[in-house]
């Protein structure tokens, strides 16, 4: 009896409580951050007369074509495509390392209730290696679906459609996961131009994770600090990593995971 009790316990903490495994708070990661798939489909009719060269793109990539190394192949796919969601700020950024880098904070900040859910086969709501959510899953495959479209192509696989079948597969992972962060350094960008680059990618970093209203409080902490009105936006990162530093300790590994992510870029 102590046994289910533990199994079902573990199970709503892995599933319910903060970013699904990482973090607290009752916040939870890996979803739309407040951007809803309305707002994405209204950006996509926007770009519906975009050309999406595959051919191209295949050719330009000799090198990766044909390769076993998906996290390459889908950095390269999605920095070469003309999408709007692709300028050259986000193309900068994003490289197969920062990939890998998400792979390794996730693995580092594993928490307990997401070991223990893993060793117990409990099924969760973010999966894999970048834990990635469903509505993730979709987001990317609605904001980046030509592109996704291409990879598959490239690698001669199918995708089913089906977030839990899809998702288990390691080079659809690979690609979700960086379309995701890429989508969230174009978010940031559109919406701040003036951060510097490196500002850009620590918070579509701490977006990644699902971090949104942890960096909106540290954001308003400092604002409050400064005598400066409450909900202005924050330019540098180092005007809350001082915040997060000295904060819970969902918030200290919040800023662990983002320096650990961006250092590997």
């Amino acid at each position: 009896m102590l046994f289910f009790v533990v199994v079902l316990y573990i199970r709503n903490m892995s599933d319910q409580k903060g970013y699904s495994t990482t973090w607290g708070n009752g916040e939870r990661r890996a979803t739309g951050n407040g951007i809803s798939l309305g707002d994405i489909t209204r950006l996509q009719s926007n770009n519906e007369d975009q050309q999406f060269d595959i051919d191209a793109i295949t050719s330009a990539a000799p090198s990766v074509h044909g390769s076993n190394n998906t996290i390459e192949l889908a950095v390269e796919i999605l920095r070469r495509s003309n999408n709007m969601r692709m300028n050259e700020r986000t193309r900068l950024l994003l490289t197969p390392g920062l990939v890998r880098g998400i792979y390794a904070a996730e693995e580092a900040h594993m928490s307990f209730t997401r070991r223990a859910a893993d060793f117990l086969g409990i099924r969760r709501q973010s999966v894999g290696r970048g834990q990635v959510r469903e509505d993730a899953f979709n987001q990317v495959r609605n904001v980046y679906g030509r592109e996704f479209s291409q990879y598959l192509r490239v690698l001669r696989i199918r995708a089913s459609g089906n977030f839990r079948e899809d998702i288990q597969n390691e080079a659809i992972h690979d690609f979700i996961v960086a379309g995701y962060i890429a989508f969230h350094i174009w978010w940031n960008y559109t919406n701040h131009p003036s951060r510097d680059p490196e500002d850009t990618l620590r918070f579509a970093i701490g977006l990644y994770t699902g971090a949104r209203p942890m960096l909106n409080r540290a954001g308003d902490t400092f604002n409050h600090n400064n005598e400066i009105p409450i909900g202005t936006p924050i330019m540098r990162f180092s005007d809350i990593a001082g915040i997060l530093e000295q904060g819970n300790s969902d918030e200290r590994r919040l800023l662990s995971y983002i320096n650990m992510v961006y250092d590997s870029r």
